[in-house]
């Protein structure tokens, strides 16, 4: 990961007490949990993939609902889709995450707006 040199002390407020983030950035780090998009994408061909992700039981909703995020009621319960773009060397590009219910052609604009 990048290291800037801001101290986490700095973080705006907006994300909540610096040590929280910090504890959860430090984590997903530890696991290996953060993808790396690709700098420099070969698009000789893009390929578009879709995954569809269950929302575990106690993501389902808190006090704020679900709307903000990701997270939509299918046949499957409460899912995620997870819908990719990648270069030809199967590079990932971007992604987009939509609730599992929707369609995933309404993602693949978004992944393939200014491109050419």
């Amino acid at each position: 990961m990048v290291r800037t040199g801001s101290p986490w002390r700095n973080l705006p407020a907006f994300f909540g007490n610096w040590n929280t983030v910090f504890k959860r950035y430090s984590d997903r780090v530890k696991a290996d949990v953060f993808i790396a998009c690709s700098d420099a994408p070969d698009m000789e061909y893009a390929m578009v993939d879709a995954t569809i992700v269950k929302v575990h039981r106690h993501g389902q909703g808190a006090k704020r609902g679900t709307q903000s995020q990701a997270i939509g009621r299918s046949k499957g319960g409460m899912t995620t889709t997870i819908l990719a773009l990648t270069d030809a060397l199967g590079n990932l590009v971007r992604f987009v995450l939509l609730p599992g219910h929707r369609f995933d052609t309404v993602g693949v604009p978004p992944l393939i707006d200014g491109l050419c």
